[in-house]
């Protein structure tokens, strides 16, 4: 389970403080399994715009602010130059949509100074509900870091179909209802993340995901626990070994009304 968020110190980060964004950070139960450092931002996302296009460019600009939160939670202690940091690192997305970081001016001479480098820095983003979270993680052997976020209750209320209701519900308790729904929320959410590690994307069938995303067949999980296990085949491995990972990790929690899992792909 998710643990009770730890608020960063927001005395280091006045140049940011014009963006009234609720910022917590997450530390996982798996948190030991990832690699060091690590920073799981969330940022509150109000759904109150109607318009996609204002809602896309209003997630972008809470993802940049995310990026900063990021590094100044991992890197602030070898004296980053936090206030250069919200002009300097970019967000950028390469020919697939996989999310990259790009470091510029003062930033990037601090970076190469303390032996960062910007292609060991990994992001992934993911919004659901109000909330919106950011994963980085700073790793040589890692080649790719998924986040997938799910509003547990949209869920529910989505499966309240006439077949649900016909065939499912009659022969279930409430509570094993219950965590039917929640395991297949996890898998679907772990095919996700599974996905962005990869840096592809999901193609889920009509016309959604990019011709470059990866089948839903080709992902999944073979365990959701006690230890998660990914099943990983077809399109997917070949992206693996074209990645050059060859070990996988997966996880995924659940507290109140958010779902969430992570996926990492290794290289040993």
């Amino acid at each position: 389970m998710l643990r009770s968020p730890v608020e960063i110190d927001l005395r280091r980060l006045q140049f940011v403080s014009e963006h009234a964004v609720e910022i917590v950070r997450y530390p996982l139960e798996c948190a030991d399994d990832l690699p060091q450092p690590n920073a799981l931002i969330a940022l509150h996302r109000t759904t109150e715009r109607s318009n996609p296009r204002e809602r896309y460019h209003a997630d972008l600009q809470r993802d940049k602010r995310g990026v900063s939160f990021a590094l100044t939670e991992m890197f602030g202690h070898l004296s980053a130059p936090l206030e250069r940091l919200a002009e300097e690192v970019h967000w950028r997305r390469d020919a697939l949509g996989k999310p990259f970081v790009v470091f510029e001016g003062a930033v990037a001479e601090w970076a190469e100074g303390v032996g960062i480098e910007a292609q060991h820095l990994h992001v992934s983003n993911t919004h659901d509900g109000n909330r919106q979270l950011l994963l980085a993680v700073y790793a040589p052997h890692v080649v790719g870091i998924g986040v997938d976020i799910v509003h547990l209750p949209r869920l529910s209320r989505l499966s309240q179909d006439r077949t649900e209701k016909a065939l499912v519900q009659p022969y279930l308790e409430t509570e094993e209802l219950e965590s039917l729904r929640l395991r297949i929320a996890a898998h679907f959410s772990l095919m996700e993340s599974a996905s962005k590690a990869c840096g592809t994307g999901l193609k889920v069938g009509l016309g959604m995901g990019k011709p470059s995303s990866l089948p839903m067949q080709s992902l999944g999980a073979r365990r959701l626990s006690p230890i998660t296990e990914l099943l990983i085949e077809g399109q997917a491995l070949e992206r693996l070994e074209a990645l050059g990972a060859n070990r996988t990790f997966g996880a995924w929690e659940a507290q109140g009304d958010y779902l969430t899992s992570v996926v990492l792909l290794i290289r040993k």
